[in-house]
């Protein structure tokens, strides 16, 4: 039920990815890691816009070969 709905989330209704929903997904995972290494005592020394800005370039070339695509609409459900 829930990978369901998950699905739904993260494909469109004709079955492409949804950038947008990928991008923000890629960012807060990204965010997830510093935070779980800072918890351990793992402080990354690197500039965090460098891995941004490539990221950034990959869903950019992903996106230019058709793998995302979509209007990127996000629907809210509220929870009853």
């Amino acid at each position: 039920m829930m990978m369901k709905k998950i699905k739904g989330i993260i494909f469109n209704s004709d079955g492409t990815l949804n950038g947008k929903i990928i991008a923000s997904l890629i960012s807060l995972l990204l965010v997830l890691i510093q935070q779980v290494l800072a918890i351990f005592g793992i402080h990354f020394t690197g500039d965090i816009g460098d891995i941004v800005g490539a990221i950034n370039t990959v869903l950019t070339i992903l996106g230019l070969l058709g793998v995302m695509e979509g209007n990127g609409t996000v629907t809210f459900i509220p929870k009853k």
